[in-house]
Protein backbone atom coordinates (compact mmCIF):
# COMPACT_ATOMS: atom_id res chain seq x y z
CA UNK A 1 0.00 0.00 0.00
CA UNK A 2 1.36 3.21 -1.08
CA UNK A 3 1.21 5.93 1.98
CA UNK A 4 1.51 8.62 -0.40
CA UNK A 5 -2.11 7.82 -1.90
CA UNK A 6 -4.80 9.99 0.07
CA UNK A 7 -7.16 7.63 1.60
CA UNK A 8 -10.28 6.72 0.08
CA UNK A 9 -13.03 8.50 2.12
CA UNK A 10 -15.80 9.30 -0.11
CA UNK A 11 -18.52 8.11 2.19
CA UNK A 12 -17.57 10.50 5.02
CA UNK A 13 -17.21 12.86 2.40
CA UNK A 14 -20.51 12.96 0.70
CA UNK A 15 -21.89 12.24 4.71
CA UNK A 16 -19.69 15.62 5.73
CA UNK A 17 -21.26 17.76 3.29
CA UNK A 18 -24.66 16.75 3.53
CA UNK A 19 -24.15 17.38 6.96
CA UNK A 20 -22.79 20.89 6.61
CA UNK A 21 -25.65 21.34 3.62
CA UNK A 22 -28.15 20.94 6.91
CA UNK A 23 -26.47 23.13 9.23
CA UNK A 24 -26.55 25.77 6.18
CA UNK A 25 -30.22 25.12 5.45
CA UNK A 26 -30.92 25.69 9.73
CA UNK A 27 -28.86 29.03 10.15
CA UNK A 28 -30.61 30.15 6.82
CA UNK A 29 -33.96 29.22 8.42
CA UNK A 30 -32.90 30.62 11.61
CA UNK A 31 -32.05 33.99 10.11
CA UNK A 32 -34.80 34.85 7.78
CA UNK A 33 -36.95 33.80 10.89
CA UNK A 34 -35.29 36.35 13.40
CA UNK A 35 -35.58 39.23 10.24
CA UNK A 36 -38.81 38.56 9.84
CA UNK A 37 -39.84 39.04 13.99
CA UNK A 38 -37.61 42.07 13.11
CA UNK A 39 -39.52 43.13 10.38
CA UNK A 40 -42.98 42.93 12.23
CA UNK A 41 -41.15 45.00 15.52
CA UNK A 42 -40.56 47.22 13.12
CA UNK A 43 -43.28 47.51 11.43
CA UNK A 44 -45.36 47.75 14.79
CA UNK A 45 -43.13 50.17 16.06
CA UNK A 46 -44.03 52.39 12.81
CA UNK A 47 -47.53 52.03 13.29
CA UNK A 48 -48.12 54.36 15.89
CA UNK A 49 -46.26 57.18 13.87
CA UNK A 50 -48.51 56.43 10.88
CA UNK A 51 -51.79 56.98 12.76
CA UNK A 52 -50.39 59.88 14.54
CA UNK A 53 -49.79 61.06 11.15
CA UNK A 54 -52.54 60.23 9.39
CA UNK A 55 -54.60 61.88 12.48
CA UNK A 56 -52.43 65.12 11.94
CA UNK A 57 -53.49 65.69 8.76
CA UNK A 58 -57.39 64.65 9.29
CA UNK A 59 -57.64 61.63 7.66
CA UNK A 60 -58.37 60.08 11.10
CA UNK A 61 -61.76 60.50 13.21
Amino acid sequence: MNPYEPPNTDGKESKKTRRNLWIGILLLACLSFLSLIWLVQAWYMLIPEITIYTEFRGFGD
